[in-house]
Formats: C-alpha cells, structure tokens, sequence
C-alpha cells in the first residue's frame, strides 16, 4: 500500500510542476468537433500507443445529445504498420498511414510520446503542421523534440525512463475530459 501512496505522490508531483496550460485548448478542440466530420488522429509508440488506443476507445463512446466524435488511433492496424514500415522504413508509418485518411486542416492530430525524439511521431507532426492541422504533444522527461514541434504541449516533466507516471498522466487527461462532458463525478461538478 505504501508503495502505491509513493506512486502517486511521484505522480501528483509531475502534474504539479508540468506545463499544462494547452489542456484547455485541447478539450476546447475536442469539445468543438463533437458532432462534425472533423477527425481526431492519434498515434504513439510502445506504452504510448496503448493510450492512444485507449483514449479512442473512450472519445469514440462519448455521446453528447447523440453526437459523437471521430477518433482514429494511426497504431492499431498492426499488418498496415508493418507494411509500412517495410516498404517507407519505420520512420514514415504514420504519415505514409495518415495519408490514406486525406487529412485536412480542419482535423486535429494528438500525438503521444513519452521522450519526444520518436522518428515516426515527429514526421507525423511536421506533415500535419505543413497541412495547417492542429497538432498537440503530450509528452514527458524533459520533452524532447516533439515540444517545440508541436503547435501544443502538454509536457508532464519527470525524470528520465518515469514511463509509468507519464503514461498515466496522459492518460488522466483523457478520462477527465470524458468525465467533464458526461458530468458523471460530482467532484468535478461546479468546477
């Protein structure tokens, strides 16, 4: 039990002191696409895609007066990665995959990545800046790269190889926003 306490805490102390002043502009842009054609794309590597995957999978349930949203995890197709990466080499998937979709400016792309330095998610995120898309970084360590690509970061600052508090960290930013427009905690109500 202490343990977990001491989890937590190492959580809760990454928060603290992380740069989330974007969440805002992120669940304004997310809030903004309930009920339109605009897609929301998601990618990560390794842990990162796993919430990627998970926060699609709660965002495509969300349902406000029966509109929804459309998101889309770029990381689950796991033949199409593996084509890809073999015939564009690993470091363009996603924006060789992304390409099927013929984005446009008015989607949106979240990209995960605990370093920042992934190959494959900060091409994504220069293609998608080149298209004028919205991009966001949810990133961890000292941000890497992807921090000062991204047109905005929501950069959970902990010390290096601290996957597990990042990745759930990203996480949490997802169930509060689905619990923020369920209105389904009433500790989050009047907030």
């Amino acid at each position: 039990m202490n343990l977990l306490k001491n989890y937590l805490t190492v959580i809760n102390e990454a928060i603290a002191e992380s740069d989330l002043y974007a969440i805002d502009t992120l669940y304004r842009n997310l809030k903004e696409r309930i009920g339109t054609s605009n897609r929301i794309f998601f990618v990560g590597n390794g842990g990162s895609a796993s919430v990627a995957t998970h926060a699609v999978t709660d965002l495509s349930k969300l349902n406000l007066d029966e509109n929804r949203l459309v998101a889309i995890s770029l990381n689950d197709n796991v033949p199409l990665l593996t084509a890809t990466a073999n015939d564009y080499g690993y470091e363009n998937i996603y924006t060789e995959i992304i390409k099927n979709y013929e984005p446009t400016s008015k989607d949106l792309l979240i990209a995960i990545s605990s370093s920042g330095n992934s190959s494959n998610v900060l091409n994504i995120v220069e293609f998608c800046n080149n298209i004028n898309m919205e991009t966001f970084a949810l990133i961890g360590f000292d941000g890497g790269k992807l921090k000062k690509l991204a047109k905005n970061s929501i950069h959970i600052k902990t010390k290096k190889d601290y996957y597990g508090p990042v990745e759930d960290s990203h996480m949490i930013i997802f169930h509060l926003f689905v619990h923020i427009i369920k209105n389904d905690i009433s500790e989050l109500k009047d907030v």
